[in-house]
């Protein structure tokens, strides 16, 4: 009597857990961001001091070349091409070029957006004992 007892609770306590659904939690309503790599090729931005042209290597993953044109900026006109290989590395969508152009420091701070279609940041240079800075905007060159 005991054994049928024993196997009936048995029998019962399965059929239960095998009724029973498991809890439902909360429902994940977090949405995935896609994220793009920056589009390879060549970019331009226009700034305070004219413009400037950089180049994201094939892979995404470096600027190889940036090309500052000065309009009549400063005493500056014309335009100056520095190159580095394998170039300034892009991490998490962000890059920063420090160059030097005769005597002036420059840096370019940028940030590519999730779609890998624009970028944006700030400039400085430092021009003898005088700072400019500013902030710009770019998309690939059709």
């Amino acid at each position: 009597m005991k054994l049928k007892i024993s196997l009936l609770l048995a029998v019962c306590l399965c059929l239960y857990l095998t009724s029973c659904k498991s809890p439902s939690g909360p429902s994940d309503t977090s949405t995935t961001t896609s994220v793009s790599l920056p589009k390879s090729g060549d970019w331009t931005a226009s700034t305070a001091f004219g413009s400037f042209d950089f180049t994201v290597n094939s892979s995404s993953t470096y600027i190889t070349k940036i090309n500052f044109n000065f309009s009549n900026w400063k005493g500056r006109s014309g335009s100056v091409s520095v190159s580095k290989d394998p170039g300034w590395a892009i991490s998490n969508r962000t890059f920063k070029i420090e160059t030097s152009i005769m005597s002036d420091q420059w840096t370019i701070d940028g940030t590519f957006e999730t779609n890998g279609n624009k970028a944006s940041g700030n400039w400085k240079a430092v021009i003898g004992s005088q700072t400019e800075t500013g902030t710009w905007q770019s998309s690939p060159k059709s």
